[in-house]
């Protein structure tokens, strides 16, 4: 079974998704890195996401989302990590039904701006810290409509989250041992 970690930017979707991943041995693969990987390999050029969205848009970036889900759609026993952006798209949305359990980190506004201080806003949100809590009110109820699990990730480290998920899934068997 995959185990798709949706969510805001910084709710701890990577970090949990590696810690998750080498629990149960599972491959982590984190859709923004497939994306990058996929450019760099179609136009000979390696940029970052950020830079992605800002170069081709809202409508060309979630061209590439589609299709780092599609090019990943036959992983078996994955981690897989999604950007912030990717559940949006309803074709996208589909597509993570198909690909396992989606799981939703949900952090508070207060802490997803409080761990974004160090590495900025995503640059598609504009208007500062007020856009940023606009768009956390619009992604919440979409991250919810599609989540098979919401886990409040406001106060667990990734490690802890990372061993309850594996609490909810039943996936203890597929580990040799968790700290708790």
């Amino acid at each position: 079974m995959n185990i798709i970690l949706i969510g805001f930017a910084s709710s701890g979707k990577t970090t949990t998704a590696k810690a998750l991943a080498k629990l149960l041995n599972y491959p982590h693969l984190d859709l923004d890195e497939q994306i990058e990987l996929m450019h760099e390999k179609k136009e000979g050029k390696s940029l970052k996401v950020r830079q992605l969205f800002s170069n081709c848009g809202k409508e060309g970036f979630t061209k590439l989302e589609h299709e780092a889900l599609k090019a990943i759609a036959g992983a078996e026993n994955t981690i897989i990590s999604t950007g912030g952006h990717a559940p949006l798209c309803a074709n996208n949305q589909m597509l993570l039904k198909k690909l396992g359990k989606i799981i939703y980190l949900r952090a508070d506004s207060q802490t997803i701006i409080k761990r974004m201080q160090n590495k900025g806003f995503p640059s598609s949100i504009k208007g500062g810290k007020q856009g940023l809590l606009e768009e956390i009110r619009f992604r919440n109820p979409v991250y919810r409509a599609i989540s098979d699990i919401i886990i409040e990730s406001d106060t667990l480290s990734p490690e802890q989250t990372a061993q309850e998920i594996i609490r909810i899934c039943n996936l203890e068997s597929q580990t040799k041992s968790i700290r708790r």
